[in-house]
């Protein structure tokens, strides 16, 4: 067939012939019982309810979903199902079962928009083409709606205890010899002196949460994330101070002369020192209650004509203090912050033959605290105190010369590494004292001599666990949606009802026996193209096509 062509379409006489020699019209059996059922049910728009019924119980299955597991961990399923796979399942299914809904409304309602004459036949199917899509979109942007629904959110659940030491008592090591050798200081601890090695060689940048923790102490902690209780301890604290002011430079005879108040001189020699360190004398500027190592140093300046230039002297301290921590292991790292320190305490007077007792005590505002005080003194042996103190100054007692034939001890190596050359950048050995105290620190809560030297301090250990979070605002769509098709359907049937239109909905038969009902209006040959189509539809009147319907 040519494009263009037309089709004559042969009209019975009696259109009527066909069903009245039907047996299905006449019979009681039960084909015929069930299509007069379904033709009630259509009539009555039962297939149409029971979808929409079957939408929103898909959609509350949703609801229940998400209200059965909000502000819960993430539900472990068979097959791995996940509980966004369900709610996206679920709520497909309620969409799809509310198109089938919609979509007999927009058949209807061509119907009823095709009797009401208020508007002419061609212009029918432009309306039902506006509707459609905004149903179809607005039911499709429900899928990314639920999806949003859902947040995940990783919250710290308590599965374990945990544990991290404070200090509570620094006794003081006796010598295997110490019969013979009574008043003796006695040993530092094989794990202190390691830990003051590992202080003063410390190649990091303690500003580094990484790297500060190689020197920190290792609380017990199972799974990485730990939180503990603020508590007291005994630690090492540093101090450093710039002391270049109190620094007197001379010159005589015999060259150049740097000194200071308490007795530290440093002249000129053939080979001068760039940097000349001692712990032999007292502070200037420091004090703390019980010093463990005062180092002084001096840092001279001359020019190559023997002018005295800009020299530096610089004065740091070891010393015993008591510290409240704030501690948190953060996916295996130790932070800790010292929210208040106390350096001062006092001596229990003692004899030529026995221990001295520096004693720290916590007073009402500084022990407020959430563990209960198991001691309401801290105590700390003078004479183990002191023979750390000597250990620290006499490894930290050297003169660094410029030439590289200068015997090269362990100060020497550490102010070597720090870059501290002459005439290079200003003296500063605080890094390296905050570095010592630090380890020295973490060494100290971790030696326990008797059952008395260190208290263990319970925290919780934590795991990182999903919790589903419900937004519910973005249910407001497919929720509008149940509740818009449910009116429009209401809708529809009523203007159906009021009309006394038969309940065609989107029955291709329908549309076929309408063409032969309204055949007459339509002069031969019939369009087969849709543009030839809209001409006839313009043309024809329209009350042909009310008269078909009431027919």
């Amino acid at each position: 067939m040519k494009s263009g062509a037309t089709v004559h379409i042969r009209q019975s006489n009696n259109i009527n012939t066909g069903l009245e020699s039907s047996n299905l019209s006449r019979c009681n059996n039960t084909v015929g019982r069930l299509l007069r059922a379904g033709q009630w049910a259509t009539d009555y728009w039962i297939w149409e309810l029971i979808s929409w019924l079957i939408s929103s119980v898909l959609l509350a299955g949703v609801i229940l979903t998400l209200s059965l597991h909000q502000n819960q961990p993430l539900p472990e399923w068979p097959f791995g199902i996940t509980i966004n796979a369900l709610i996206s399942f679920l709520s497909s299914l309620s969409t799809s079962a509310l198109i089938g809904v919609v979509a007999s409304i927009i058949g209807q309602g061509g119907w009823a928009t095709l009797t009401s004459a208020k508007r002419p036949l061609v212009q029918l199917e432009m309306s039902l083409q506006s509707v459609g899509p905004v149903i179809v979109i607005a039911s499709l942007a429900t899928a990314p709606f639920v999806q949003q629904i859902t947040n995940v959110e990783l919250t710290n659940d308590a599965v374990d205890t945990a544990t991290i030491l404070a200090l509570r008592n620094y006794p003081n090591l006796r010598m295997e010899n110490q019969f013979s050798q009574p008043l003796s200081y006695g040993d530092v601890p094989n794990l202190v002196t390691a830990a003051f090695y590992g202080g003063l060689y410390f190649p990091g940048n303690l500003t580094d949460p990484l790297n500060r923790s190689s020197l920190q102490h290792r609380p017990i902690c199972s799974t990485g994330n730990c939180a503990f209780p603020k508590f007291d301890s005994l630690a090492v604290c540093s101090a450093c101070a710039n002391i270049t002011n109190q620094l007197v430079t001379s010159r005589n005879s015999s060259g150049a002369r740097w000194s200071l108040p308490n007795g530290f001189v440093l002249t000129e020699e053939e080979s001068m020192p760039v940097i000349s360190t001692t712990g032999a004398f007292d502070p200037l500027i420091l004090h703390a209650g019980l010093p463990i190592a005062n180092i002084t140093a001096i840092q001279p300046c001359q020019d190559t004509d023997g002018t005295i230039c800009s020299s530096i002297a610089q004065e740091c301290m070891l010393h015993w203090c008591l510290n409240r921590y704030s501690s948190s292991v953060v996916q295996g790292i130790l932070h800790e912050e010292v929210t208040d320190t106390v350096k001062y305490g006092y001596t229990i007077n003692a004899d030529r033959l026995s221990d001295e007792l520096y004693i720290f005590q916590t007073n009402s505002s500084f022990a407020h605290t959430t563990v209960a005080e198991t001691y309401s003194t801290l105590n700390i042996s003078r004479w183990g105190s002191d023979q750390l103190g000597r250990l620290i100054a006499q490894t930290l007692t050297v003169q660094v010369f410029r030439l590289s034939e200068s015997t090269k001890t362990d100060a020497f190596e550490v102010v070597d590494g720090s870059n501290l050359v002459f005439p290079g950048v200003p003296l500063n050995m605080s890094p390296m004292f905050e570095a010592m105290a630090l380890s020295l620190t973490a060494a100290v809560r971790s030696y326990r001599h008797d059952e008395t030297t260190l208290q263990l301090v319970k925290g919780q250990a934590f795991k990182e666990v999903p919790l589903l979070r419900v937004r519910w605002g973005w249910i407001a769509l497919p929720i509008a949606l149940q509740i818009a098709s449910l009116l429009l359907l209401c809708y529809v049937a009523l203007r159906t009802s009021r009309q006394r239109l038969p309940v065609w909905k989107l029955s291709v038969l329908a549309t076929v026996f309408f063409g032969v009902r309204i055949r007459e209006h339509i002069a031969d040959p019939v369009p087969i193209q849709l543009m030839d189509m809209s001409v006839v539809a313009s043309e024809l009147d329209h009350r042909a096509m009310k008269t078909g319907l009431e027919t």
